[in-house]
């Protein structure tokens, strides 16, 4: 995510981070328009029950505020996103607002007619694609032909996008030919995305520290032109195959650079970690969250499995990794499997 260049935050912005490692409101929200969904995807994490619409004039309350607070980043979350009845109004609202956003989408619903709708809006597109066959994708999600589908009218249509891929042990002999397959259609890149807690709150398939040394293999591979990116999110795997210097902007993001708004207008820090509260604003929420405040004072080197690691200076993990650091922000990440004991 270009989100945190400094061509896009003020000099006061840059200030209030420094002084503090969080921002003075969030530059990046996850709203959550819909959490239907007609897919039964076995790595899903949300509770599909009491399935609903945000209202859209929810949608341009939140965007209203968010222009007003200094966000500069909007990820459109589901459920489906595209089956909303509203989506376009509210793409529309987005680029008319002129904020940047992403919309993580199966490509359900995904037609001639809505690609060139979109193509002129500020909204990139990732297609979620776990496989490069439906044997493979069909191990962690549903849909494969709905989503080849989409991938193909995008292409068609000479719409940018991009293929949202989640790093698992079952699929990580395919990935090569998923990248294969992203170049075929001309994707602009593949986004390796960290494999979460599901709704049963278990990590499946978790990669092993094989799989980890095969990753970076592959991807320091594509090193030279950059088609493969590292989800923000997913600090574990960036720091074991960049070595990426020590930043707050790295890694988990909750409470320090974004937040996440509920179908139902509540809050909470991220899509994955569904501690939701009630307060009037968004930017209410930013300043008196004790859950966020949790988050904020919990550097990677102070949680008590990460702390004797050597990258534990550098490494903010993710707290959907596992349920344990889930249900406790100050545990860590005991299972880690690129964990490395300080000499």
């Amino acid at each position: 995510m270009k989100l945190m260049g400094d061509t896009m935050l003020n000099k006061s912005e840059i200030l209030f981070f420094k002084n503090n490692r969080y921002f003075e409101a969030p530059k990046m929200l996850q709203i959550e328009i819909t959490n239907r969904c007609p897919l039964n995807c076995a790595q899903c994490y949300k509770d599909l029950d009491n399935s609903r619409d945000m209202p859209i004039s929810k949608f341009y309350e939140i965007i209203d505020e968010a222009v007003l607070i200094g966000v500069k980043y909007i990820m459109i979350n589901g459920g489906e996103p595209l089956i909303h009845p509203n989506f376009i109004d509210i793409v529309k609202k987005i680029t008319d607002s002129n904020l940047s956003a992403i919309c993580y989408t199966s490509g359900y619903g995904m037609n001639s007619s809505l690609i060139e709708q979109l193509k002129n809006s500020s909204v990139d597109i990732a297609i979620s694609l776990n496989g490069s066959i439906e044997s493979i994708h069909n191990m962690s999600r549903d849909g494969f032909d709905i989503s080849m589908a989409a991938i193909k009218l995008l292409y068609e249509h000479n719409m940018p996008f991009s293929i949202n891929w989640v790093a698992r042990h079952d699929n990580l002999d395919d990935f090569e030919n998923v990248i294969t397959l992203g170049r075929k259609y001309k994707a602009r890149e593949i986004i390796v995305v960290c494999n979460k807690i599901a709704y049963d709150k278990r990590v499946h398939s978790p990669l092993s520290a094989l799989d980890y040394n095969k990753l970076k293999e592959i991807i320091n591979k594509d090193s030279n032109e950059k088609f493969i990116t590292v989800q923000n999110c997913y600090n574990l795997l960036a720091q074991y195959v960049y070595e990426m210097p020590q930043s707050k902007t790295n890694g988990c993001s909750a409470g320090i650079t974004a937040c996440f708004i509920t179908v139902n207008g509540k809050y909470a820090p991220c899509s994955h970690l569904y501690y939701e509260e009630e307060y009037s604003s968004i930017l209410e929420y930013w300043k008196k969250s004790n859950v966020l405040k949790q988050l904020r004072c919990n550097e990677t080197y102070l949680l008590k499995y990460c702390m004797s690691c050597e990258r534990s200076n550098k490494c903010r993990v993710c707290r959907a990794v596992s349920e344990e650091c889930h249900n406790d922000f100050t545990i860590g990440y005991k299972e880690c499997p690129v964990y490395q004991k300080k000499a």
